[in-house]
């Protein structure tokens, strides 16, 4: 037992002097945060219930006789923040209807859709009321000598509007404060109930298991850091190996490189040679062909030459011989 520390108490749930566990601050914050969220809860509840949404509420009015027909009203009237839209409404009396049903507004007539003037019962339809607008609606019945008592409940049977059901009565609003609070005090005190008594077993269940966790945790830790030790310095003994493996394999290739390169010069010089003897054997295939020209242009020459020789030759022969005499000694000097 550790100094300062009463018996029975734990780690996290020191006792106070009533012996009650005291809360530490997460602990706190959490039930401060569930009540806050509670609180937000209902009052945002009640906030759309009340002023951003429709609340149809009605009243049945008393008979009124006139000759032959008796009157009655149905008062409706929205006490929300938001058009009571496409509302239906169901009736029942005791006498057949002697009229249609109207309304004091033209402008939200009551349309008929069931039953109406001739029987017992009618439903209709209103397209809308507006908030804090109130709208009555008339309905004429058979004027009887008797006494004319409504049905149990009322005539009213149903009244349903877009997202509501309209309700008998003016709202009463500290009736929903206090089932408000009710429900918030209940919450608040299952959140007390559930927060104060289990908290010492809950701490010395978290204690232990944190104690064997951290236990196991340093159990594991232990064998995986060996684990791991011995897996690195595998690793760093292959990375050696291969390291040495691939600085003689780099070796190797540079010198087979090296030696690729002294094979390239050496090709490269052999090829500038044979580029030098190419170029010495097209400048002597230039000459030997430039020699031929010149010679197949001397044959030519001559050629014509011995042609024009033979032409004066049988030109001389074709002359008569009195005309070839004086000349003829020169002719031949000449040929």
């Amino acid at each position: 037992m550790m100094d300062g520390q009463k018996p029975g108490g734990d780690g996290n749930g020191i006792r106070g002097e009533e012996g009650m566990p005291k809360f530490t601050l997460p602990q706190i914050v959490t039930i401060a945060a569930t009540l806050l969220a509670a609180v937000i809860g209902v009052g945002g509840y009640f906030l759309l219930n009340e002023w951003y949404s429709p609340d149809l509420r009605y009243e049945e009015g008393a008979y009124y006789r006139s000759e032959g027909e008796a009157i009655t009203s149905l008062k409706l009237h929205n006490y929300g923040a938001k058009d009571a839209k496409d509302i239906n409404i169901t009736a029942q009396f005791l006498k057949p209807l002697v009229k249609d049903a109207s309304t004091n507004d033209d402008a939200y007539p009551f349309t008929t859709t069931a039953g109406g003037k001739g029987q017992e019962s009618v439903a209709g339809s209103i397209k809308r009321v507006a908030p804090d607008q109130t709208l009555w609606i008339y309905f004429s019945v058979e004027n009887t000598s008797g006494l004319l008592v409504p049905p149990p409940g009322g005539f009213v049977h149903t009244i349903t509007y877009e997202g509501g059901t309209g309700k008998k009565g003016q709202p009463v609003f500290f009736t929903r404060l206090v089932t408000a609070s009710l429900y918030l005090v209940m919450i608040t005190a299952i959140i007390f109930v559930g927060y104060v008594y289990p908290v010492r077993r809950v701490n010395k269940l978290r204690d232990k298991a944190i104690a064997e966790a951290a236990e196991e945790i340093n159990q594991t830790g232990k064998a995986t850091l060996k684990e791991v030790q011995e897996q690195v310095n595998d690793f760093r003994k292959d990375c050696q190996d291969k390291t040495r493996e691939l600085e003689e394999k780099s070796d190797t290739i540079l010198q087979k490189a090296e030696m690729a390169a002294e094979k390239a010069l050496e090709l490269k010089e052999e090829a500038d040679q044979a580029a030098k003897r190419r170029d010495e054997a097209r400048r002597e295939t230039e000459e030997a062909i430039k020699k031929r020209d010149d010679a197949r242009k001397e044959l030519e020459d001559l050629k014509k030459e011995i042609i024009e020789w033979q032409q004066s030759k049988e030109a001389v022969q074709r002359e008569p011989p009195e005309r070839k005499q004086p000349g003829r000694k020169r002719k031949e000097e000449n040929v």
